[in-house]
This record gives C-alpha cells, structure tokens and sequence, in this order.
C-alpha cells in the first residue's frame, strides 16, 4: 500500500510537472505516425485487453483490502488503532476507525489508478516510438534499392532528424514516470517475497495467499510488458541502422555516377551516430538486459532472506 500510494502521488506531481511537454512530444508523435503510416493505429493494438487486466487489476486489490480491513483483521483494528482522545469519543470511534480505513482504500486505488494510467501512456507511446522507426527503416529501404539518391536524399536526412527529435521529445517527457513505474514494480515484486517468506498469521489466509500470488503475477506481467515496448524502440533503432548502412553501400556502388554522394554521406553519417532509445529517468536504457538484472536481484534477495530466517 505504502508504494502504490507513493509512487501514484509522486506520478502525479511528475505528470502535473512534465504536462506541456507530454502534450507536445504526443502531438508531434501522432504526426509523424499518421505521416509515415495512415492506415495503421497509434499506440498498443491490444488497448482493451489492457483496460481489462487493469481493471480486474483494481477489484482483486479492492476486494482483498476490504476483506482484510472489516473482515479478517477488523477486531483488531477496532480495538488497536489509537485516536487522538480530543478528536474523537468512545460512541464515535468504531466509526471513525471505518473512516479511516475506507480513506486509505481510496488512497491505495488512487495511486494504483494513476500508476495504471501512466503504465498504458508508457507503453502507448513507446509502441507508436517503435512503429514510426518500423515503418521508416521499411520506406527508406525501398528508396535505396529502387530510387535514385537526388530524388529523395535530402527529404530522408530531414525526416531522420525529426524522428530523432520525436523520440528524444518522447524520452524527456516520459523518462520520470517509466523510473516511477519501475520502482512501484520493483517494491510489489520484492514485498510479495517478503510476504512469501514470512510466517505472520495475517499472511497466511486464503484471501491473502491469493492476492499475494495475483500481486507478483500482475506486477511481472506489467515490469515485462513496459520493458517489451521499451526495448522494442532500441531494437528497431539498431535494425535502421544496420540496414540504412548496408543498403547505403549498394547504393554507392550501383550508383557510382550519381552526383548526390555528398547528401548520402550526411545522410550516412547522421544515421552512424543514430541512438534511438528511451530510459527511465535518464539513468538506465530499457532494454531487455533488465530481465537478468531483476532476476538476479530476485535471487539474492531471496537467499538472503531465507538464510537470515
């Protein structure tokens, strides 16, 4: 609860904070998609099923809070949870404990609300990223093998530099709320170990059980899917260059008497320096290396809590 409520806050602020760059970066990635392939949706395909997972998402998380605060644990709340005695009389305080756990339930479904919201923006955005430079590695191949380099040269260096410019637009504004996202993952996946570990009696019902294994389940889920959509844009960064410089040099050698070498070789160069990606909080590439850096977290923290009991 204490990292849903953290993290939902602190995107909050971070998105409050970032809003006109976020608005702007979108709008010029809508552009540039729709440019570059009309025909073909913006952002994640499979929006619904991600609207769905995120709300059963909210009712399991729901459901076990209530069960846990009025049911399971609710004698002990009634009794343990201090009061200030100014505020508060011994008639009104049953009712006044039930405030205040029905106010940290729509605190928690607050933040993971928020986290949800960001989540689906994240990989949105990350996956039109990755369908723009698809679809401009597959057009500029076309061009270099079928057309001659004054024909369109110059017009491909131009588009190059705003895709560059889009997705440095995008990372800028993004960057933050994927290094939030990851840290709410990241603590849901070692708490649930935690849980898993412990031998507490409030975590050792049914309800519980199940909500802790739905917990680790739904948070992998999350840390891959952002960390798919992610890698995917340094994937198809990598692809663009390989194959911008391997058709390049056919083309040199088909067109040894074409008078725009100069333009191709702008063209090369900017496309040698290219470094199309997107970080979380500019501290670390998403990237699919993060798989074996959290599982080899996982591992350590694991034995180190099994081995210290």
């Amino acid at each position: 609860m204490y990292a849903t409520n953290i993290c939902g806050f602190t995107l909050r602020f971070a998105m409050w904070n970032k809003r006109l760059e976020i608005s702007s970066s979108l709008s010029q990635l809508c552009k540039i998609s729709y440019a570059l392939n009309p025909r073909s949706a913006i952002g994640n395909k499979n929006i619904n099923y991600y609207l769905a997972f995120f709300f059963v998402n909210v009712i399991a998380y729901c459901y076990a809070m209530v069960y846990v605060f009025f049911i399971q644990e609710w004698e002990h709340y009634k009794n343990c949870l201090k009061l200030p005695i100014f505020a508060v009389t011994f008639e009104n305080n049953e009712t006044c404990v039930i405030f205040i756990l029905i106010c940290t339930l729509l605190s928690v479904m607050s933040g993971g609300s928020t986290c949800g919201a960001t989540l689906l923006l994240c990989d949105g955005t990350y996956r039109a990223l990755s369908n723009v430079i698809r679809s401009y590695r597959v057009v500029l191949t076309k061009k270099l093998k079928f057309h001659h380099l004054s024909a369109f040269i110059h017009t491909e260096i131009k588009a190059l530099k705003t895709i560059v410019s889009v997705v440095e637009a995008v990372d800028r504004a993004l960057n933050m709320c994927a290094l939030l996202q990851y840290c709410m993952f990241t603590s849901l996946i070692f708490i649930t170990i935690s849980a898993a570990i412990t031998n507490d009696k409030i975590l050792r019902t049914n309800v519980v059980i199940g909500f802790l294994v739905w917990n680790f389940v739904s948070a992998l889920l999350l840390f891959y899917g952002i960390t798919m959509s992610g890698s995917n844009v340094h994937e198809e960064g990598e692809i663009l260059k390989k194959i911008g410089l391997e058709c390049s040099g056919e083309t040199c050698f088909l067109n040894e008497k074409d008078k725009s070498f100069l333009g191709l070789f702008l063209f090369l160069g900017n496309l040698k320096d290219l470094n199309l990606r997107v970080t979380g909080g500019d501290m670390f590439v998403i990237g699919k290396s993060l798989f074996l850096s959290m599982t080899n977290s996982l591992l350590t923290y694991g034995v180190i809590l099994y081995q210290l009991n």
